[in-house]
């Protein structure tokens, strides 16, 4: 199938309604290889078909919640259990919480934000992290070409993956961490000012 903009604006319009890639392609009939191509090659389409995975999965999100509230409102325990440990600090396990919080934030700022500030690269290295650890092939491709269109400059994107790599290796060592933020975002800032 042909990369088309209409096409793609449909797609990007049925994501923001079925958040699931997979169904959409099938939808189309696009294979999802060539969705994925589409993602890699076309930045314009990455940003904007992530954006709509986005708000397409805070819809359904939305749209299970009130089915939740509408069984908790009738006196279901199973909804109440569910929405306290999903809801309540004193109830959920803290460990997914944060984990999931971290990833959406990664990949909604990923998709959204252009501000680059202290909290955007910790974000960014534990989405990729993430990515790494699935061990998708096609997602790190994915990455790294959004990497070579948001940053724009081979230098910027050698000096993220080297910092990385050191971000990475350091266990439990918070202060270390930080330190290489710190210095991933000033030669960042350095080197998109020039």
């Amino acid at each position: 199938m042909k990369y088309s903009p209409d096409l793609t604006d449909k797609i990007i319009k049925m994501l923001e309604e079925v958040p699931n890639i997979r169904h959409v392609c099938k939808k189309f009939g696009l294979n999802r290889s060539t969705y994925y191509e589409w993602v890699i090659q076309h930045p314009d389409f990455r940003k904007r078909a992530l954006a709509a995975l986005c708000l397409g999965r805070e819809d359904i999100c939305d749209l299970s919640e009130g089915n939740i509230v509408r069984g908790i409102m009738e006196g279901n325990k199973a909804d109440s259990k569910w929405f306290l440990s999903h809801n309540n600090p004193r109830y959920m396990n803290k460990t997914h919480a944060e984990s999931y919080n971290q990833y959406m934030y990664g990949e909604f700022r990923f998709a959204m934000d252009e501000n680059i500030d202290a909290d955007y690269f910790p974000n960014l290295f534990k989405f990729y992290k993430l990515i790494k650890s699935v061990g998708d092939e096609i997602m790190e491709k994915v990455f790294d070409s959004t990497l070579n269109s948001f940053f724009e400059n081979k230098e910027l994107i050698e000096i993220f993956y080297s910092c990385f790599e050191r971000w990475n290796n350091i266990e439990d060592d918070k202060e270390k961490k930080e330190e290489i933020i710190q210095d991933l975002l000033e030669k960042f800032l350095n080197k998109h000012k020039d």
